[in-house]
């Protein structure tokens, strides 16, 4: 399998593309500032998100 190594301008480059056609897409009444959050989060709406060890993340938090 070959691996395709990507520059860091290729990503900002792609990023800038993507923010355009977002910007139009809201311009356009396609979609909703929701919407586009929804899209582009990392974390869906909704999602449960939860500490499994908090003695250990309070520790990591604390050594920093």
């Amino acid at each position: 399998m070959k691996v395709r190594t990507v520059s860091f301008r290729e990503i900002q480059d792609a990023h800038k593309k993507d923010r355009a056609a977002d910007t139009r897409a809201l311009r356009s009444g396609r979609t909703t500032v929701g919407e586009l959050q929804e899209l582009n989060s990392f974390i869906p709406a909704g999602a449960s998100l939860r500490i499994v060890n908090l003695a250990g993340y309070v520790r990591n938090r604390r050594a920093k």
